[in-house]
């Protein structure tokens, strides 16, 4: 004999008020879920039951004062597309129980199906003036002002939820995308290193932001240096060394809005990194060059010395900073033997024998030294015998 589905023993109306009779019990076991369950059950089998379902609900809250009785029936509500009713039963528990959980959830629900908004966002907007900080709340009110353009009221809003909960990391990066909307990019720096300060394990996170800054504000030159700072710090010397590069080339010689100025800053950061990643040409390099700036002329040719003997830079790059110092301190004695040194590697014969003359102006009482130099490099190339015989008289 075939099997038959088995279905309830019980005829419309009395499964009905079965499941009314089952919504009341657990109603009176503070089992919400479970009735507002039992009430969609009933209703969907007779919808004529709806004002039944409310004066159950009703009665459980007049003998019981639960707050979660008015929330499960506003739940029950919009089940039933009854959005007006279910607003107005919302703001009776923001009356009754401003804190209540459910409250919050269903409101957060509403505002994103786009339900009676204006009456949504007020509640929101209430309960934050009661200083209650709800995550559905911050959401709702969040997503609210960005696509109303409200950043002020935003960032206040993010402001004052880093001053109740300081380690939430989400928070400031929340805030220093506001601030980059709101073209506050002072600050956007401000927020991102207070984060640094509480979390640097959060370090990838405010790099990205940071690049973003310099892509809207690539003279913004404090928030590449702290990237350049970060960088170095987390082992990322590729990106230390891109952005002191473009430091240096644009402003180097400038100062920050502190007038601090922006080589010495930078310095502060590639001294160490020197100890860090002492096989680093370009990082040393670029510190020679910061050195410069500084007009520590010494220390500068101290680091194209390091950069040259780990042969990985265009000998030019280093010529080229040598003679901008030589220019500037033209009897520096270590610039001209570093450049001899150099010149002499690329056999570059005949701009060796016009610095020569030129140490010999500065230097005279280095003439036998550079003597010994010109019959030196007369050896290595003769064909320049009368170039040398006329360095040669002058020494």
């Amino acid at each position: 004999m075939p099997t038959q589905e088995k279905t309830s023993s019980l005829k419309p109306p009395f499964e009905r008020y079965a499941y009314l009779f089952e919504a009341h019990m657990a109603l009176k076991e503070f089992r919400f879920q479970t009735a507002l369950k039992k009430c969609l059950m009933a209703y969907r089998l007779n919808p004529d039951c709806f004002y039944d379902i409310s004066y159950l609900f009703y009665k459980s809250y007049i003998l019981h004062k639960q707050s979660d009785t008015l929330s499960s029936l506003a739940e029950f509500y919009l089940a039933c597309d009854k959005e007006s009713l279910a607003i107005d039963e919302l703001e009776d528990v923001f009356d009754q129980d401003p804190q209540s959980e459910a409250l919050y959830r269903l409101l957060s629900s509403m505002y994103t199906k786009g339900l009676e908004l204006p009456r949504v966002l007020k509640l929101c907007e209430k309960a934050l003036n009661l200083q209650i900080y709800h995550q559905s709340i911050v959401d709702v009110l969040s997503v609210h002002y960005v696509k109303t353009h409200a950043y002020l009221k935003n960032i206040q809003l993010y402001k004052t939820l880093i001053q109740l909960k300081p380690k939430q990391a989400h928070f400031y990066l929340t805030l220093a995308e506001l601030h980059l909307r709101n073209q506050d990019p002072k600050a956007l720096l401000h927020c991102l290193r207070q984060l640094y300060q509480n979390d640097k394990s959060r370090h990838a996170d405010i790099m990205k932001v940071l690049q973003r800054v310099l892509d809207h504000y690539p003279s913004k030159h404090d928030a590449r240096l702290f990237l350049i700072e970060i960088s170095l710090n987390h082992i990322h010397p590729t990106i230390a060394e891109q952005h002191s590069l473009l430091l240096l080339d644009k402003a180097g010689d400038q100062h920050l809005e502190n007038q601090d100025p922006i080589s010495r800053i930078l310095l502060e950061l590639l001294k160490p990194a020197c100890n860090t990643y002492p096989d680093n040409a370009y990082l040393l390099y670029y510190t020679a060059r910061a050195y410069f700036l500084e007009k520590e002329y010494e220390a500068c040719i101290q680091q194209l010395k390091k950069s040259h003997q780990l042969n990985r830079l265009k000998p030019d790059l280093i010529l080229t900073l040598l003679d901008q110092l030589l220019n500037q301190a033209p009897q520096h004695l270590s610039a001209y033997l570093l450049k001899l040194d150099i010149l002499e590697e690329q056999t570059q014969f005949d701009d060796l024998y016009v610095l020569l003359n030129k140490l010999l102006k500065h230097h005279p009482d280095l003439a036998k030294e550079i003597e010994k130099r010109l019959l030196k490099y007369a050896k290595l190339n003769p064909e320049d015998h009368l170039i040398i015989q006329e360095s040669l008289a002058r020494s």
